[in-house]
């Protein structure tokens, strides 16, 4: 999967950050954020995640594990939302489990997936969340 090859950023590029303590989800999900035309960047724990949330955003998406190895990430999104009220929150986890995904649900995450997944359903996701963008800027 290459890049695209405009890899500036601009006011219809996304920007990514990927809060997941696995070095393979990292290079997959950043693969496919970059295929797709946007930025992404790398957290791996949620002392890391804190400190780029207030240092290097505002970001337009996130893609955060909820079993981090410091925290969970359910902790996070209302500390994300303090900074960025209208982020895309994507929660992920390895566990296919109800209590989870309502759990998601309560804290406004748009978006929960359970890994493995469809590389097309992340790809669906980016692209919806790049057309809202898009929206909210020629609104």
């Amino acid at each position: 999967m290459a890049p695209q090859e405009d890899s500036q950023m601009n006011d219809t590029n996304l920007k990514a950050l990927v809060i997941d303590d696995e070095q393979c989800m990292q290079d997959v999900i950043i693969r496919i954020v970059e295929h797709c035309g946007h930025v992404g960047e790398i957290s791996g724990n949620c002392f890391h995640a804190r400190e780029k949330i207030k240092d290097d955003g505002p970001y337009d998406l996130i893609l955060l594990d909820i079993n981090l190895p410091d925290g969970c990430g359910f902790e996070l999104i209302p500390e994300i939302r303090s900074h960025m009220p209208e982020i895309v929150v994507v929660t992920m986890t390895g566990y296919n489990d109800k209590e989870l995904e309502k759990q998601a649900r309560l804290l406004k995450a748009a978006y929960h997936l359970v890994k493995p997944f469809e590389v097309k359903e992340l790809m669906a996701i980016i692209d919806h969340t790049a057309v809202r963008k898009q929206t909210e800027l020629s609104a």
